[in-house]
Order: C-alpha cells, then structure tokens, then sequence
C-alpha cells in the first residue's frame, strides 16, 4: 500500500502535439467526426486546439503517437514537424 503514496514518476507519462494544417478553422466537435471518418480512435486524442492561423494542434500520449501518424500518413494528411508557435513561418 505505501507504494501507492509515492511521487509519481514524471517521465512514465508523456503527451505530444501533432500539427496538422487546415483550410478554415473548425469546431473540435467537427474535427473529431472528421477523424472518427480516418478510423482515428477520438478517445486517444486529449486536446485539440489552435496553436496557429490555420494550424490544428492534436495532443495524444506518446504511445498513441506512431499510430496516429502512421493513420494520418495514409490518408494522405501532412504533419507539421518542428512547429513552433511563436516563431512561425
């Protein structure tokens, strides 16, 4: 049981953002369907925001990661590598 009431190890958990381009801004509501369509699992993606102009950023744990891209790479989606929000091109 004291093994319970420990710190949690901070490196076991870890997310990452993919960034995705867009046309036009959606609701999250509307991204989702529209993964749910790619047979992309919505419950593995925690947040969906909007990091830049016409850039959505999709949060996920970093097991899902090469799933969610491997499923992005087929329908033929690009991914942006390296995104910074702050120095954008």
């Amino acid at each position: 049981a004291s093994k319970f009431f420990q710190f949690p190890d901070h490196n076991q958990t870890k997310f990452e953002y993919i960034h995705i381009p867009c046309l036009k801004r959606k609701t999250r509501q509307e991204i989702r369907q529209l993964f749910r369509s790619l047979k992309i699992n919505t419950s593995r993606v925690l947040d969906i925001s909007y990091p830049g102009r016409n850039i959505i950023g999709i949060l996920v744990h970093q097991h899902y990661l090469p799933h969610i891209n491997t499923m992005l790479q087929e329908a033929n989606i690009p991914t942006l590598k390296n995104f910074d929000p702050i120095h954008q091109i």
